[in-house]
């Protein structure tokens, strides 16, 4: 069964989206900004991450540099969920090789960038 880490600092968005991934067969594991995220992903085997920009503690940018800085979690697909519309923002994600998701998230639209990484769960 397929891993995926979301990150995000909104417990709504994380209680959605674990719900909503479970329900499609996806294995959830969660953590609420990036030093904890960065943690999980370093110590658990995902195989994916959904990461929120704007998070306290430790950003999604931040953490996400930390991740394809780390051997063992450089080649991990990150799909990166936020609010920030700046055309930096997409071209700093896209330059660390991760897909860049505007929120509200359209879950069918989300579900076909997961797909493409890890494919279907059921």
């Amino acid at each position: 069964m397929a891993k995926i880490l979301v990150v995000d600092d909104e417990a709504i968005v994380v209680e959605i989206l674990t719900k909503r991934l479970k329900a499609k067969g996806y294995a959830v594991i969660s953590a609420r900004d990036g030093v904890e995220g960065y943690k999980k992903a370093t110590e658990e085997r995902v195989d994916l991450i959904l990461l929120d920009v704007i998070m306290p503690n430790c950003d999604g940018f931040t953490m996400l540099q930390k991740l394809r800085s780390n051997e063992s979690t450089c080649r991990t697909p990150v799909i990166m969920l936020t609010a920030k519309t700046e055309l930096d923002s997409i071209i700093q994600a896209k330059n660390l090789l991760a897909d860049y998701i505007l929120k509200p998230i359209d879950f069918d639209a989300l579900l076909k960038y997961i797909r493409k990484y890890i494919g279907f769960a059921m």
